[in-house]
């Protein structure tokens, strides 16, 4: 099996606070995926595979690093991103972004979309086109896709079920697959099928407000 990794780093721009009170940044990025960091020690960098300035859009960062890995994702391979950083350094942004305040928007044409929404839209237009290529093939004209989707959230070392029907999600408990080397199970881990877009978005919405609610009565 192999394994690569791709490194990239988004840039947050200076919030309204931090411009309230004078603040500068510290950062600076060049086009060849290097980041450095000035302050009175003198300066430091840091290399990545790609560097997104602040002025990047959350499409551009979608194709040039997730729109592949979900092209690989549909042909058979594993793949995996996730978001790291300290708070308020722009996960939760980058990974699923925000809504527009017009209705003109849905999750997939929305400018500040971020990765999960625009993965789920990539992953099932390429489905419909897969089945649509199948059916033809086979001559089966009602074939179809399903798509079974979990939601958790890994808080304070706990895992949560934020498609639980419980007002806090339920904690889950992780077990080592014993039937397969190198995987895990995730015990009461609810799947919901899905066969539309649509309503993936509603299950996404649903998560994510689970997860904030989560998060105040935890704290």
């Amino acid at each position: 099996m192999q394994v690569f990794y791709i490194k990239a780093l988004p840039f947050r721009p200076l919030n309204k606070y931090e411009e309230s009170k004078g603040s500068t940044t510290a950062v600076h990025c060049t086009n060849d995926g290097k980041v450095v960091i000035s302050d009175r020690s003198g300066t430091k960098t840091y290399c990545f595979d790609r560097v997104f300035g602040t002025f990047s859009k959350q499409n551009e960062v979608y194709k040039s690093i997730l729109a592949p890995l979900v092209e690989e994702m549909l042909q058979g391979y594993n793949c995996t991103i996730f978001a790291y950083g300290q708070t308020g350094s722009g996960k939760t942004y980058t990974m699923t972004g925000e809504r527009s305040d017009t209705l003109r928007y849905g999750w997939e044409t929305d400018p500040v979309a971020g990765l999960v929404p625009r993965a789920l839209s990539h992953i099932f237009n390429s489905l419909e086109s897969i089945v649509s290529l199948l059916s033809h093939i086979f001559c089966q004209p009602n074939g179809d896709a399903s798509v079974r989707v979990s939601f958790l959230e890994l808080y304070n070392e706990e895992l949560f079920d934020l498609l639980s029907s419980d007002d806090i999600p339920s904690k889950l408990s992780l077990f080592d697959d014993t039937s397969r080397k190198g995987s895990l199970i995730i015990k009461g881990l609810r799947e919901v099928v899905v066969l539309h877009k649509e309503d993936v978005y509603g299950i996404l919405e649903r998560g994510l407000a689970k997860r904030q609610t989560a998060s105040t009565n935890l704290n």
